[in-house]
């Protein structure tokens, strides 16, 4: 697997560095400079009112597959130190296992529509803060992180700003 991401990675780095390069060698004297900068959005959506409602829907998620896996961990033990499980064991083995597939996707959707507001004011904030200062490229610092193999202190990283502004925009609970 490392073979294959470490080129896929150097292709995206070259590609940035040749796109960047060629912003920058542009023959059009009016053309903006290309610039690039970082934010993380994670932190940008924490810091929206959402964020405590997310929290609390993920933790009821992992307290409740907790449990369940518990039930279907114990249930598995049996199996393996018995050699197989009764018929109400086994049907409630299959029970469980459905059940947590089934509470493990509808938590997630519920995560997903919770978030769904800060995720939109994340993406209006990173959009207003590249209109204004011009970037023609805002990576999400997390998920580039295996991609950019170096990084000058001169590209800013805007989650500060960011952050203030979701704050300024939607406060905190």
């Amino acid at each position: 697997m490392r073979r294959a991401t470490f080129p896929l990675a150097s292709a995206l780095a070259l590609l940035l560095a040749s796109l960047t390069f060629a912003f920058a060698q542009s023959d059009d004297a009016d053309a903006p400079a290309f610039r690039l900068a970082f934010v993380d959005t994670q932190a940008l959506i924490r810091a929206h009112p959402a964020a405590s409602d997310i929290e609390v829907i993920g933790q009821q998620l992992d307290q409740e597959l907790e449990e369940l896996l518990a039930q279907r961990d114990q249930l598995l033990r049996r199996q393996q130190d018995q050699g197989e499980l009764g018929p109400e064991d086994e049907e409630l083995l299959q029970a469980l296992q459905v059940t947590i597939e089934t509470r493990r996707e509808g938590g997630l959707s519920e995560i997903r529509q919770a978030a769904a507001p800060a995720e939109q004011a994340a993406n209006e904030i990173i959009r207003d803060l590249a209109a204004e200062g011009g970037y023609g490229l805002i990576l999400d610092i997390e998920a580039s992180s295996g991609l950019v193999v170096f990084k000058a202190d001169f590209v800013p990283d805007l989650t500060d700003d960011a952050i203030a502004m979701m704050e300024e925009r939607h406060g905190a609970d």
